[in-house]
């Protein structure tokens, strides 16, 4: 793919300034409190949302986000598919945005060999493994083809992810390829939403991967784990299967997941896969291990607590020594919309002990419709400060309706990052400046001609007029 057009994705943005924080103020609940760093949504600083973000505030198609690494910085990371274009019928991107300040940074079109990530949904979801690896995956119609008038041609679908090796030029490998074995084809259903934990390249940790099995036949959760160094395996039922049945659900006796369901794999040290979150249209989270019980459950809580079915996003953090649970609790159809909680579970992720912490944001991400995405980004990641006391950066993203960054953290805590903003302008001023034509062509500095150029300066670029 060519430099130029990189570029020309990257200036089409509106390089968006910093956004707001939500101007609410949060009960201190057990010595915790909730934070806003910054939002730009429907319902809070929707200027910036609508024309600084309009390429994310309009497209059904930008579904996913996450916290990930680029470089040795942390990043939120959104991945859309489409709109069509005159070569492609639904091409692959990244959006890339500042973690700390919302500021939205870079587009880049996604390839593998040298060939644009194209068709429906191909890039549906994005993640981060726990040693930083990029990662992007696309829906899956079906794992297994049934060929109903001649069955020797039936054959598994293969499942793949890919890591994103070069945030420059957006390429990215396979890193990941495997079928569903035909032993266990009445497994077979479409896959929306992986989870991945460890490290998905193997060289420093094993790794494990998920996928619940949407609108399928069953109950049915994929997982596949390799030591590190080692090929991917059956990870269900002690290592027999690929596939597994979950026992039970919430509400009671759904025979299916629904529509683009969620998995969220709890984190150990050694990275077994062993217990995990599945939340499907169908169904609130609950908790499960590979065998297919089913751990802990909604069933038993207060129904406050209990999130609307059809919206799916789940994560489980650890803070300080204590497991907590950051989930959405509604969609677009309602009013305020698009909201999460934070609660604190009981010892062992038990949710009978479940205390609700904070509902937030307090006025919701916005009541848009984005045609029945129903992902809800629930991210978290977890920072110790200089006195060994944890604090967690929350991500909750909604494909239309918007983005925002929070910390929960005991009020002792130092934030670590706190300084991140000064440090981001403190590059800028430091940064050297870039001229581009019109087209996204780099060009000398010391030879311009009389014209209109873009200029980069760190993370901000501007047009100036050179006479």
């Amino acid at each position: 793919m060519k430099k130029s057009l990189l570029f020309a994705s990257m200036f089409a943005l509106a390089m968006s300034a910093n956004a707001e924080t939500d101007g609410c103020t949060y009960d201190v609940v057990d010595g915790t409190v909730l934070t806003s760093k910054w939002i730009a949504s429907n319902t809070v600083d929707a200027r910036t949302w609508t024309q600084d973000y309009t390429d994310l505030s309009m497209a059904k198609g930008a579904r996913t986000a996450t916290i990930g690494k680029v470089g040795d910085k942390e990043k939120i990371l959104i991945t859309q598919t489409g709109p069509a274009t005159e070569e492609l019928e639904a091409p692959g991107y990244m959006y890339i945005m500042d973690f700390f300040t919302g500021k939205l940074e870079k587009k880049l079109q996604l390839s593998c060999d040298g060939e644009p990530l194209n068709g429906t949904l191909c890039v549906n979801q994005v993640g981060c493994d726990d040693f930083g690896h990029v990662w992007v995956c696309g829906y899956k119609g079906t794992s297994y083809v049934v060929n109903a008038e001649d069955p020797s041609k039936s054959y598994s679908n293969p499942i793949v992810v890919y890591q994103v090796t070069d945030f420059e030029t957006g390429a990215c490998t396979k890193t990941f390829e495997v079928i569903l074995p035909e032993d266990e084809k009445d497994a077979a259903g479409r896959l929306d939403y992986y989870d991945i934990i460890g490290d998905i390249t193997r060289q420093e940790a094993a790794c494990v991967i998920m996928s619940p099995v949407a609108s399928g036949s069953n109950l049915f959760v994929y997982g596949w784990r390799a030591e590190q160094g080692g090929e991917f395996g059956p990870l269900m039922s002690d290592g027999e299967y690929v596939s597994g049945i979950m026992e039970e659900s919430y509400p009671a006796e759904q025979t299916s997941w629904g529509t683009a369901p969620t998995v969220s794999i709890i984190k150990d040290e050694d990275f077994t896969g062993e217990m995990f979150y599945v939340d499907g249209f169908t169904t609130c989270p609950s908790l499960y291990n590979t065998s297919g019980s089913m751990l802990s459950s909604f069933a038993t809580v207060d129904k406050s607590l209990t999130p609307a079915l059809g919206t799916n996003g789940v994560c489980e953090f650890n803070m300080n020594g204590w497991p907590y649970l950051f989930y959405s609790i509604s969609q677009y159809d309602k009013d305020p919309g698009c909201q999460t909680n934070v609660v604190k579970l009981g010892e062992g992720s038990n949710f009978d002990e479940m205390q609700l912490m904070w509902t937030f944001p307090t006025v919701g991400l916005g009541t848009l419709s984005d045609g029945g995405t129903r992902y809800h980004a629930c991210n978290a990641r977890v920072y110790a400060d200089e006195n060994g006391v944890e604090g967690a950066y929350l991500l909750t993203y909604k494909c239309c309706n918007g983005v925002g960054v929070y910390t929960v953290a005991p009020e002792n805590w130092i934030d670590p990052y706190a300084n991140a903003v000064n440090d981001i302008v403190a590059d800028d001023v430091n940064a050297p400046v870039e001229y581009f034509n019109l087209n996204g062509v780099a060009v000398d500095a010391d030879n311009l001609t009389p014209g209109l150029y873009i200029t980069r300066q760190g993370s901000k670029a501007n047009k100036v007029v050179v006479k």
